[in-house]
């Protein structure tokens, strides 16, 4: 799922209406060549940037459904693999920039945990939102160096609609496994660490948001089994699967909360009203 991993099922089985989250795109620069993340060729720039509007990634996962039934805990734990960066549906860098080849000086990683609870509706699993946690770390790996750099943690937005579902396509008895589907969508708070500004070029201050959709795995690639406990684990890539899942995240600017738009709002009013007080005095 992650289990939060979750989307694209509820279009095939009809099953959940996601609210869609409204967020302004926004175009984010990045230098991959910013001191302390990589050491790029001679022969590249050494502030060769890019802006882009999301990314593309693979995702590695495992989810742990405590029970069969009911209502129930879950964790889930996993990897994304940024493949690609991404603006108005055109690939604008791979994950060593393009040029760089295969000699690309880095990759760009994140590492995300999930837990919270949920239910079971015949053999679909819905995780609520109440309770949940959600954090996703990124990384730059500097392939000349192999050193990791620490570019920020992400966490989830809880004021954002968030839905994650697994299905299992087959029983859900002790002992019994087969294949899955796993999708999640969900907005996240991204911080960046301290030290990494060379890295987010723009904007600055850096404060976005990323909006997880069309995360998750398909029956092609996705596996679940239950232990004798009743106890299921859904993974991504499956047993036998080749490919992993996919993980698209879009940048987007944050949303104001209702409490600070009503705030703006009462500072403008009184704005307006002292302008007019003062322009009656001069008249």
């Amino acid at each position: 799922m992650i289990s939060n991993k979750l989307i694209a099922a509820a279009a095939t089985t009809g099953a959940l209406l996601m609210s869609p989250m409204a967020h302004a795109t926004l175009s984010i620069t990045l230098n991959p060549c910013a001191d302390g993340v990589a050491t790029c060729p001679s022969t590249i720039t050494p502030t060769q940037q890019f802006s882009a509007q999301g990314l593309q990634s693979n995702l590695y996962s495992t989810l742990v459904i405590n029970s069969n039934s009911g209502t129930t805990g879950f964790t889930e734990s996993g990897t994304i693999a940024v493949t690609s960066f991404n603006s108005g549906g055109t690939t604008v860098a791979n994950t060593g920039i393009t040029g760089l080849d295969s000699t690309s000086s880095w990759l760009m990683n994140g590492t995300f945990n999930i837990s919270g609870s949920g239910s079971w509706s015949g053999t679909q699993y819905n995780a609520s939102t109440t309770g949940l946690n959600f954090t996703l770390d990124l990384t730059a790996v500097n392939q000349l160096t192999h050193a990791t750099i620490n570019l920020g943690t992400a966490t989830w937005n809880a004021s954002q609609p968030t839905i994650g579902f697994a299905i299992a396509f087959g029983s859900l008895s002790a002992g019994s496994s087969g294949t899955g589907f796993t999708s999640l969508t969900a907005s996240m708070n991204f911080a960046p660490a301290a030290g990494t500004s060379g890295f987010f070029v723009a904007p600055s201050p850096f404060d976005i948001m990323l909006a997880f959709g069309n995360a998750g795995g398909n029956t092609l690639n996705t596996s679940y089994s239950v232990d004798s406990t009743g106890k299921v684990t859904v993974v991504v890539p499956g047993t036998g699967a080749t490919n992993a899942g996919t993980a698209n995240v879009s940048f987007a600017a944050p949303v104001p909360e209702p409490g600070a738009l009503s705030l703006a709002g009462i500072a403008l009013v009184g704005l307006a009203f002292a302008g007019r007080r003062k322009a009656r005095k001069s008249a």
